[in-house]
């Protein structure tokens, strides 16, 4: 081994930058939800319209 072993705290400051969109894929779940909601109420529109 060249140099020693890194350890996972000097790992984790390194890597802490790309947890900026912490709660990103929650805020896309509940987004696909909302829209699959409004697509489904839309189709119940429309049924009921024939």
């Amino acid at each position: 081994m060249k140099h020693p072993r890194m350890s996972m705290e000097s790992r984790a400051k390194i890597f802490a930058p790309f947890a900026a969109l912490r709660g990103h894929s929650t805020a896309l779940a509940k987004t696909a939800e909302q829209k699959l909601d409004d697509v489904a109420h839309e189709l119940t529109l429309d049924d009921q319209a024939f």
